[in-house]
């Protein structure tokens, strides 16, 4: 592996036209040098903060998949409507 990567390079990474990859980079989002009209992208950082947002993407999809459910008695309880059965004894 380089230990050096281009623009070019990350995009194709990143599967995203060469501006959408130089926007990232001049944000701030994905680590990067601006020498000169170029930019240089340390490989090492560059790869470990695309494992990051994986990681932190993840974590948010996870986060938005669990139900927001209480439980009562054993038995989760309806957001809304009366109960049709009464479970406690």
């Amino acid at each position: 592996m380089q230990e050096i990567l281009t623009i070019d390079q990350v995009a194709d990474v990143l599967l995203c036209d060469k501006d959408t990859a130089a926007a990232c980079l001049n944000s701030g989002e994905l680590p990067g040098l601006k020498f000169g009209r170029s930019w240089v992208i340390p490989a090492v950082s560059f790869y470990q903060r695309l494992n990051e947002l994986a990681i932190e993407a993840a974590n948010e999809r996870r986060n938005k998949s669990l139900p927001n459910v209480r439980f009562q008695g054993g038995q989760p309880q309806k957001k809304r409507g009366r109960p049709r059965f009464n479970f406690q004894e």
